[in-house]
Order: C-alpha cells, then sequence, then structure tokens
C-alpha cells in the first residue's frame, strides 16, 4: 500500500472525530506553553519569533480567528519583531535574523488576507535578497544553500503570494533540482540522516509549484522505497507530517 494511502487511512472509517480531539488536546497544549506576552519559546530564546509563528499559524489553520484574546495578543507580539530591514529577528539579544524565522512569519501572514501589507513587501524583499548567486538560500544571509532551507523559504513566499516574484522562483528551483542526489533524494545539514524529511520538504514546494518529470518522480520513488525500508510509523513526527504533506500535493 503507498504511503499516503496509509497515512489518509488514519482520517478515514470513523476516525475523523477521533482527529478532532486530537487537535482540540493539541491546541490546549500549546495555550498551556505560551507566555504572557503572547510569546512561545521559553528556554529556546534564539526560537522565539519562529516558534511563535509556527504556533499562529496552527492556531489560524484551525480556524481560530486573530480577532481571539489569545492570538492577537501574540501576532502584537510578533510583528514588533520586525527589522527595519523586513528580516524578524529571533530575540532581543542580538541574534542575527535567519531566512527561515521569517519566512515562517511570511508564511502566517498568508494567511491574513488584505492587511499588513507594508510588513509582507518588507519582509519578501528582504527574503528575495537573501538569495545566493547559485539560486539557494542558506539559513543566514550568506551562507552556503542548502536545500531543505531553500524549500522552506520558498514555501513562505509561494505562500504569500501565490506566485514567485522575478526570476526568483526560476533560480531557486533551478538549485533544487540541481541539488539532487542520482538516487532521488536531497541531503540537509546531516549526510548521516534518512534524507526523508529534508527530500518530502523539497518535494512538497516543487509539487506547489507544478514541476512535473522525471527528477521528481525519481524523489517519489525513494520516498516509497526509504519509508517501506524505515517502517514510517516509527519516524520522527515532523518527517510522517512532511511526507503527508507531499503525497498530497502529488495526489
Amino acid at each position: 500500500m503507498k504511503i499516503f494511502e496509509q497515512i489518509s487511512g488514519l482520517l478515514q472509517q470513523g476516525r475523523a472525530k477521533e482527529v478532532q480531539e486530537t487537535i482540540k488536546k493539541a491546541l490546549a497544549f500549546l495555550h498551556s506553553c505560551q507566555e504572557p506576552e503572547g510569546k512561545w519559546g521559553s528556554g529556546y530564546k534564539m526560537w522565539e519569533s519562529y516558534l511563535t509563528a509556527w504556533a499562529v499559524y496552527a492556531y489560524l489553520r484551525c480556524g481560530i480567528l486573530l480577532t481571539s484574546k489569545l492570538i492577537m495578543k501574540s501576532w502584537l507580539w510578533l510583528t514588533t519583531k520586525q527589522n527595519k530591514d523586513g528580516s524578524y529577528k529571533e530575540n532581543n539579544q542580538g541574534y542575527k535574523s535567519n531566512t527561515c524565522c521569517t519566512a515562517y512569519v511570511l508564511r502566517t501572514m498568508a494567511l491574513l488576507k488584505n492587511s499588513l501589507d507594508d510588513q509582507k513587501e518588507q519582509g519578501l524583499n528582504w527574503l528575495i535578497n537573501c538569495q545566493n548567486k547559485d539560486g539557494g538560500f542558506g539559513i543566514y544571509p550568506g551562507d552556503k544553500s542548502n536545500p531543505l532551507i531553500t524549500a522552506t523559504v520558498l514555501n513562505g513566499i509561494i505562500d504569500l503570494n501565490n506566485h514567485f516574484k522575478g526570476n526568483l522562483g526560476q533560480k531557486g528551483l533551478g538549485y533544487l533540482t540541481s541539488s539532487q542526489s542520482d538516487n532521488g533524494y536531497w541531503i540537509g545539514f546531516n549526510e548521516q540522516s534518512n534524507n526523508i524529511n529534508e527530500t518530502a520538504s523539497v518535494l512538497y514546494l516543487l509539487t506547489k509549484a507544478n514541476i512535473r518529470g522525471v527528477p521528481i518522480q525519481k524523489a517519489f520513488n525513494y520516498l516509497e522505497l526509504k519509508t517501506q525500508m524505515e517502517k514510517w510509523r516509527s519516524l520522527p513526527l515532523a518527517d510522517i507530517i512532511n511526507l503527508a504533506l507531499a503525497f498530497k500535493a502529488r495526489s
């Protein structure tokens, strides 16, 4: 059975109520972790903006309105973290702004239609200026390009605009296709990893961008084989989520 069919099967045959209950419990957990000023990330100071953007994104996707007191407090905290150059800082202790953090804030902003246009544009322009000559992105401006980071940044941009600005997309997608291994996978930060998360993340972006052809099929074939070997139910949750997104985007 295909991996996506297995994952999708968990949402069928009367499991929808169970899924909704799981979501409810997860949102309650997030609420319990929220700090008084509205942010998330206690103990992970350099990732506070990143984690807060993720939490707000989860609430909005689950139908919680921005006007709710809980989300509005978080959003107001997050919007104060934008630098003059358009990036989002990770905390107040001098850490550099990284591309993933800004991309995730923009991805959350994409759910807020017809609002914060100036902040969106400033953040988008900052990310565009962070693109390397090879078309990829590093986690910090000027860092070596990385497939996972590139896919993360491009996902945020395409969610915000529904398209790529100028030749940004062509260069970025060109980098991703050229950095694919002969076996169909993409390598992240750790060459010793199973490459499932990295490959699924890149594939999710490429399928959203309507990229097709032999390289894409090779990547899906790699994931099918790898998940059979690894037994996907024992994989880290992030890997399973990205697998589901990649295969759903293809279906």
